[in-house]
């Protein structure tokens, strides 16, 4: 028999005694030893800002949930009166109406259950759109200088992984922690309903069927921890000598078989982890099998002595072991939940804080720029940037309308910084910069901008069609416009507004499709 079909038949067997068990949580980080902590106070408020515009659609799940949660009381509940009463009175049409109602029940919980996943889905995801597109536009707003100061890499890491990384939080844990808690306390209620002494029997049981989960769990843990270093590791290298570069460097020094050694003993030392991480799981699903079965044993001899000596039914015995498992699950869940939550929101104090971040200022009420002419004045214009470097001092020039300036000098003379002060990219501690007699800092940021055009040093097109590219910075131009940059940059011949081609990526080339892009 695989271990497939092992799996299967051993879950199928605990159904019977208990409902499903908390295999999940052989996965779960719960186990791990290393608490994330959140630096700062939680602003509950601005959370609650996530949630607020979806209102009807949480109220929509949390109504199904408590509706799945007590139709899951029904089954167990007619199991009593079929074995109490239906049964032994020989009453078959009884016996039909409970199977019937079971039956019904189940599929009336499962399209709950069914609107449920799908609004919560909704609001999940919608949530998620929303923070990605907020913290995508507040990136696009803020100024050069945060780029040059933070790596590329952090940057995209908040914008897509931090944000994938609370979508967990939000599409799941928080209805789990819902589900859980609905699912817990209609079965106290219930339990308590039916008979307290076996309820407070059941409850007794929980630690020794929830306990032995943590160290088991633990362990397994920093297996698959090790798992994961060591594929990382495998990856790393794949990527290294791989690359065009990476098989260059290896095969000029000959190192093809220093890689292979390498390759192998990560490889190894991969396999013997998966081997560990394999028994360990098969442990983990031995000492599930072995409390799930324990519990109702425990609720079988109490509940047979109860049957002796103080008349309850056997129907009522076999009622609790099956609700059991309604307490047993949500208890073994929820107990790991605060790691998950509280790693959640050390995320959303990481997002907060780029949000935070002050944006570059452009005023509505700036007054437009009115370049007329274009004459460009740099007025005894210093500029240092914000690690102290100072970059131009005392600059002075004049730029007259239609002349063609140049800036000469060495490496790290100040020629690029010059270039970014006029458009704003940055904005000088002395002296003015003036295009038409206005001062730049006073004038709107997008008018401004948009009066200059920029070929960059390092040319740079989006993966899209030449067309798009030459748009990108004028949406609206015509078709004829288009041709006519085309002619002005004297690589008409090779522009075809209708062409789905992409650039080519030749340097030549891209520095003249973004010549037109300027004009």
């Amino acid at each position: 028999m695989n271990g497939c079909s092992f799996r299967v038949a051993v879950f199928s067997g605990l159904k019977m005694f208990s409902g499903v068990p908390p295999v999940h949580l052989m996965w779960s980080n719960m186990f791990d030893p290393k608490r994330p902590k959140v630096q700062k106070a939680v602003d509950w408020k601005r959370l609650g800002r996530l949630f607020l515009p979806y209102w009807k659609q949480e109220a929509i799940v949390i109504s199904c949930i408590t509706l799945v949660a007590l139709l899951g009381l029904l089954p167990p509940m007619l199991t009593m009166n079929l074995i109490d009463k239906a049964i032994p009175s020989g009453n078959f049409q009884s016996v039909l109406i409970i199977v019937g109602i079971m039956a019904l029940s189940a599929v009336g919980s499962a399209a709950i259950s069914a609107l449920q996943g799908y609004m919560n889905s909704f609001v999940g995801e919608s949530i998620m759109r929303d923070l990605r597109l907020q913290l995508m536009t507040h990136m696009h707003k803020m100024p050069l200088d945060f780029f040059t100061s933070t790596k590329t890499g952090e940057v995209i890491n908040r914008v897509t992984n931090d944000v994938d990384s609370i979508d967990g939080l939000v599409s799941g844990t928080l209805v789990m922690i819902l589900i859980n808690i609905a699912v817990i306390i209609t079965t106290l209620i219930t339990i308590f309903f039916l008979d307290w002494r076996l309820s407070l029997m059941s409850l007794a049981v929980l630690p020794i069927m929830v306990g032995p989960l943590w160290p088991v769990g633990r362990r397994m843990y920093e297996i698959r921890k090790a798992t994961r270093e060591k594929r990382d590791e495998m990856q790393a290298i794949g990527q290294e000598t791989l690359s065009v570069s990476g098989i260059v460097l290896l095969k000029s020094f000959n190192r093809e078989t220093f890689e292979y050694d390498r390759y192998n003993k990560l490889g190894t030392e991969l396999m013997k982890s998966e081997i560990k991480l394999a028994m360990v799981g098969r442990w983990f699903m031995a000492l599930i099998s072995a409390m799930v079965t324990l519990g109702p044993a425990c609720i079988w001899l109490y509940g047979g002595w109860l049957c002796i000596h103080s008349g309850i039914t056997v129907g009522m015995v076999v009622t609790f072991v099956s609700l059991l498992g309604r307490l047993y699950t949500p208890v073994a869940s929820l107990a790991g939940v605060q790691i998950q939550i509280m790693s959640a929101l050390a995320v959303f104090e990481r997002i907060f804080d780029y949000l935070d971040m002050e944006e570059e200022k452009d005023d509505a009420n700036s007054p437009k720029l009115k370049a007329d002419a274009g004459e460009i004045r740099f007025d005894h214009v210093s500029f240092a940037y914000p690690n102290g470097r100072q970059a131009i001092v005392d600059v002075s020039f004049r730029v007259k309308p239609g002349q063609m300036a140049a800036l000469v000098g060495p490496s790290g003379a100040g020629k690029t910084t010059i270039s970014m002060l006029l458009p704003r990219f940055y904005v000088q501690q002395e002296g003015t910069i003036t295009i038409d007699g206005q001062d730049v800092r006073e004038v709107g940021l997008s008018s401004l901008r948009e009066n200059i055009g920029i070929v960059t040093q390092e040319t740079y097109l989006f993966h899209d069609t030449i067309f798009n590219n030459l748009v990108y910075a004028r949406p609206t131009a015509t078709r004829e416009e288009v041709i006519a940059a085309c002619k002005a940059a004297n690589i008409n011949s090779l522009c075809d507004p209708d062409s789905t081609t992409r650039p080519s990526s030749t340097t030549k080339m891209r520095s003249a499709w973004t010549i037109v892009e300027s004009l």
